[in-house]
Protein backbone atom coordinates (compact mmCIF):
# COMPACT_ATOMS: atom_id res chain seq x y z
CA UNK A 1 0.00 0.00 0.00
CA UNK A 2 2.91 2.29 1.00
CA UNK A 3 4.69 1.41 -2.43
CA UNK A 4 1.55 2.56 -4.53
CA UNK A 5 1.06 5.77 -2.35
CA UNK A 6 4.36 6.32 -3.19
CA UNK A 7 4.55 5.68 -7.02
CA UNK A 8 1.12 7.65 -7.57
CA UNK A 9 2.92 10.68 -5.52
CA UNK A 10 5.97 10.44 -7.80
CA UNK A 11 3.67 10.52 -10.99
CA UNK A 12 2.03 13.72 -9.90
CA UNK A 13 4.70 15.45 -9.32
CA UNK A 14 6.58 14.09 -12.60
CA UNK A 15 3.18 15.66 -14.13
CA UNK A 16 3.66 19.05 -12.07
CA UNK A 17 7.27 19.39 -13.41
CA UNK A 18 6.85 19.02 -16.68
CA UNK A 19 5.95 22.43 -18.85
CA UNK A 20 2.69 23.16 -20.29
CA UNK A 21 2.30 22.66 -24.09
CA UNK A 22 -0.11 24.58 -25.84
CA UNK A 23 -3.35 22.18 -27.20
CA UNK A 24 -4.57 22.68 -30.26
CA UNK A 25 -6.72 25.20 -31.04
CA UNK A 26 -4.90 28.27 -28.99
CA UNK A 27 -4.00 31.27 -30.21
CA UNK A 28 -0.30 31.39 -31.72
CA UNK A 29 2.40 32.21 -30.31
CA UNK A 30 5.30 34.82 -31.68
CA UNK A 31 9.07 35.44 -31.71
CA UNK A 32 10.57 38.49 -31.79
CA UNK A 33 10.23 40.09 -34.86
CA UNK A 34 12.67 41.57 -37.30
CA UNK A 35 11.77 44.57 -39.50
CA UNK A 36 14.59 45.42 -41.84
CA UNK A 37 14.67 48.01 -44.42
CA UNK A 38 15.01 47.08 -47.84
CA UNK A 39 15.14 50.57 -49.73
CA UNK A 40 13.49 54.07 -48.83
CA UNK A 41 10.38 52.50 -49.45
CA UNK A 42 9.95 49.39 -48.14
CA UNK A 43 10.47 46.93 -45.19
CA UNK A 44 11.55 42.73 -44.89
CA UNK A 45 9.67 41.42 -41.67
CA UNK A 46 11.19 38.28 -40.26
CA UNK A 47 9.47 36.69 -37.01
CA UNK A 48 9.21 32.94 -35.94
CA UNK A 49 5.13 32.08 -35.65
CA UNK A 50 3.95 28.82 -33.57
CA UNK A 51 0.51 28.22 -35.09
CA UNK A 52 -0.42 25.11 -32.63
CA UNK A 53 -1.77 22.98 -35.51
CA UNK A 54 -4.04 25.51 -36.86
CA UNK A 55 -4.33 27.24 -40.14
CA UNK A 56 -2.78 30.81 -39.10
CA UNK A 57 -2.71 33.86 -40.43
CA UNK A 58 -0.12 36.20 -40.12
CA UNK A 59 -0.08 40.54 -40.93
CA UNK A 60 2.32 42.96 -40.28
CA UNK A 61 0.39 46.49 -38.86
CA UNK A 62 1.66 49.64 -38.98
CA UNK A 63 1.27 53.33 -38.30
CA UNK A 64 3.54 56.68 -38.26
CA UNK A 65 5.48 56.74 -34.87
CA UNK A 66 3.43 59.97 -33.16
CA UNK A 67 -0.01 58.15 -33.77
CA UNK A 68 -1.51 55.53 -31.71
CA UNK A 69 -4.26 52.81 -32.54
CA UNK A 70 -7.06 53.79 -30.35
CA UNK A 71 -9.33 53.98 -33.15
CA UNK A 72 -10.51 50.79 -34.75
CA UNK A 73 -8.74 50.83 -38.48
CA UNK A 74 -6.58 53.72 -38.10
CA UNK A 75 -3.22 51.28 -38.52
CA UNK A 76 -2.80 50.01 -42.24
CA UNK A 77 -2.68 46.09 -41.87
CA UNK A 78 -0.58 44.16 -44.64
CA UNK A 79 -1.22 40.30 -44.64
CA UNK A 80 2.05 38.45 -44.81
CA UNK A 81 1.45 34.67 -44.65
CA UNK A 82 -0.83 31.78 -44.03
CA UNK A 83 1.37 29.11 -42.28
CA UNK A 84 0.24 25.88 -40.46
CA UNK A 85 2.34 22.90 -38.53
CA UNK A 86 1.89 20.51 -35.71
CA UNK A 87 1.96 21.39 -32.19
CA UNK A 88 4.95 22.48 -30.75
CA UNK A 89 6.80 23.50 -34.06
CA UNK A 90 7.48 27.05 -35.43
CA UNK A 91 7.65 28.86 -39.14
CA UNK A 92 9.97 31.44 -39.41
CA UNK A 93 7.91 33.75 -41.58
CA UNK A 94 8.86 36.18 -44.13
CA UNK A 95 7.17 39.42 -45.87
CA UNK A 96 7.44 42.67 -47.46
CA UNK A 97 5.81 46.09 -46.53
CA UNK A 98 6.06 48.72 -49.25
CA UNK A 99 3.77 51.94 -49.83
CA UNK A 100 5.86 53.82 -47.13
CA UNK A 101 7.28 57.25 -47.30
CA UNK A 102 11.36 58.38 -47.21
CA UNK A 103 13.23 59.22 -44.38
CA UNK A 104 9.97 58.37 -41.91
CA UNK A 105 9.61 56.52 -38.76
CA UNK A 106 6.74 53.76 -38.33
CA UNK A 107 5.67 51.98 -35.42
CA UNK A 108 5.16 48.54 -36.32
CA UNK A 109 3.53 45.35 -34.80
CA UNK A 110 2.78 41.55 -35.94
CA UNK A 111 -0.27 40.13 -35.81
CA UNK A 112 -1.51 36.29 -36.08
CA UNK A 113 -4.52 34.73 -35.27
CA UNK A 114 -6.38 31.77 -36.33
CA UNK A 115 -9.35 29.57 -34.82
CA UNK A 116 -7.83 29.91 -31.16
CA UNK A 117 -7.65 33.47 -30.97
CA UNK A 118 -5.03 36.28 -31.84
CA UNK A 119 -1.75 37.37 -30.68
CA UNK A 120 -0.35 40.58 -31.02
CA UNK A 121 3.34 41.22 -30.93
CA UNK A 122 4.97 44.27 -29.45
CA UNK A 123 5.38 47.85 -31.06
CA UNK A 124 8.77 48.05 -33.09
CA UNK A 125 10.23 51.68 -34.11
CA UNK A 126 11.57 51.54 -37.62
CA UNK A 127 12.74 54.36 -39.84
CA UNK A 128 13.27 54.26 -43.45
CA UNK A 129 15.80 55.55 -44.84
CA UNK A 130 16.40 58.69 -47.18
CA UNK A 131 15.70 58.69 -50.82
CA UNK A 132 18.86 58.59 -52.70
CA UNK A 133 20.27 62.24 -53.84
CA UNK A 134 21.55 63.23 -57.31
CA UNK A 135 23.97 66.22 -57.10
CA UNK A 136 25.62 67.22 -60.34
CA UNK A 137 28.43 70.28 -61.55
CA UNK A 138 27.76 71.90 -64.56
CA UNK A 139 31.03 73.90 -66.68
CA UNK A 140 28.93 76.49 -68.77
CA UNK A 141 31.10 77.50 -72.22
CA UNK A 142 30.24 80.04 -74.72
CA UNK A 143 28.11 77.51 -76.69
CA UNK A 144 28.09 74.27 -74.70
CA UNK A 145 27.72 73.28 -71.50
CA UNK A 146 29.53 70.36 -69.97
CA UNK A 147 28.44 67.80 -66.76
CA UNK A 148 31.49 67.60 -64.95
CA UNK A 149 30.24 65.88 -62.31
CA UNK A 150 26.85 63.82 -61.87
CA UNK A 151 26.45 61.36 -59.08
CA UNK A 152 23.92 59.53 -57.04
CA UNK A 153 24.79 58.89 -53.68
CA UNK A 154 22.30 57.26 -50.66
CA UNK A 155 21.88 53.64 -52.39
CA UNK A 156 20.78 50.74 -50.50
CA UNK A 157 22.60 48.27 -52.80
CA UNK A 158 19.65 46.00 -52.00
CA UNK A 159 18.45 44.55 -55.40
CA UNK A 160 15.86 46.38 -56.25
CA UNK A 161 17.17 49.60 -56.98
CA UNK A 162 17.12 50.94 -60.48
CA UNK A 163 18.97 54.45 -62.29
CA UNK A 164 17.49 55.53 -65.69
CA UNK A 165 19.71 57.81 -67.20
CA UNK A 166 18.00 60.01 -70.36
CA UNK A 167 19.96 62.66 -72.65
CA UNK A 168 17.44 64.07 -75.31
CA UNK A 169 18.26 65.17 -77.79
CA UNK A 170 21.16 63.40 -79.72
CA UNK A 171 21.60 66.85 -82.25
CA UNK A 172 22.12 68.81 -78.69
CA UNK A 173 25.13 66.81 -78.39
CA UNK A 174 23.66 63.44 -76.31
CA UNK A 175 26.03 60.42 -76.78
CA UNK A 176 22.87 58.53 -76.21
CA UNK A 177 18.57 58.85 -75.35
CA UNK A 178 18.32 56.14 -72.70
CA UNK A 179 20.43 54.17 -70.17
CA UNK A 180 19.44 51.58 -67.30
CA UNK A 181 21.69 50.30 -64.28
CA UNK A 182 20.61 47.97 -61.87
CA UNK A 183 22.29 45.60 -59.61
CA UNK A 184 23.39 48.31 -57.93
CA UNK A 185 26.22 48.49 -54.85
CA UNK A 186 25.46 50.78 -51.71
CA UNK A 187 26.65 53.84 -51.36
CA UNK A 188 27.49 56.36 -54.40
CA UNK A 189 27.03 55.95 -58.44
CA UNK A 190 29.02 57.92 -60.46
CA UNK A 191 27.44 58.69 -63.86
CA UNK A 192 29.78 61.35 -65.38
CA UNK A 193 31.31 58.84 -67.54
CA UNK A 194 28.17 57.29 -69.16
CA UNK A 195 28.03 61.09 -70.68
CA UNK A 196 31.68 61.24 -71.58
CA UNK A 197 31.42 64.56 -70.57
CA UNK A 198 29.76 65.56 -73.68
CA UNK A 199 29.08 69.28 -74.87
CA UNK A 200 25.72 69.86 -74.59
CA UNK A 201 24.20 72.83 -76.47
CA UNK A 202 20.85 74.76 -75.43
CA UNK A 203 17.65 72.71 -75.52
CA UNK A 204 18.99 69.46 -74.24
CA UNK A 205 17.56 67.66 -71.35
CA UNK A 206 19.40 65.35 -68.71
CA UNK A 207 17.40 63.22 -66.83
CA UNK A 208 17.94 61.09 -63.57
CA UNK A 209 15.46 59.07 -62.41
CA UNK A 210 16.46 56.80 -59.46
CA UNK A 211 13.42 54.35 -58.45
CA UNK A 212 12.77 50.80 -56.24
CA UNK A 213 11.02 47.87 -57.35
CA UNK A 214 9.62 49.93 -59.68
CA UNK A 215 8.35 52.40 -57.67
CA UNK A 216 10.22 56.30 -57.93
CA UNK A 217 11.77 57.83 -55.43
CA UNK A 218 13.69 60.80 -56.52
CA UNK A 219 14.14 62.45 -60.22
CA UNK A 220 16.32 65.70 -61.09
CA UNK A 221 16.07 66.74 -65.04
CA UNK A 222 18.58 69.61 -66.22
CA UNK A 223 17.43 71.55 -68.99
CA UNK A 224 20.89 72.83 -70.93
CA UNK A 225 20.32 76.97 -71.45
CA UNK A 226 22.24 79.22 -73.28
CA UNK A 227 25.73 80.38 -71.58
CA UNK A 228 23.85 80.10 -67.90
CA UNK A 229 23.82 76.89 -65.69
CA UNK A 230 21.19 74.22 -66.24
CA UNK A 231 17.52 74.86 -65.47
CA UNK A 232 16.69 72.01 -62.20
CA UNK A 233 13.98 70.15 -61.82
CA UNK A 234 13.82 67.78 -58.82
CA UNK A 235 10.73 65.41 -57.96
Amino acid sequence: MARRLALVLTCALLALARPAVAAEGDAPTLGTPTFTPDSAISVDIAVEVAPHNAETQVYVEYVTAGAYRRVPGAATTVFIATVNGPEGSAVVVTGHVGGLEPGSTYRMRVKASNTGGETLGSDVIVKTPAAPKTSFKATVGKKTTKLTKLVVSGLLGTGGEAVQLTCRTASRGCPFRNRTIVDLDDGTLVLTRQLKTSPLAPGAKVAVIVSSDGTRLTTLTLKIRDGQQPKVTRG
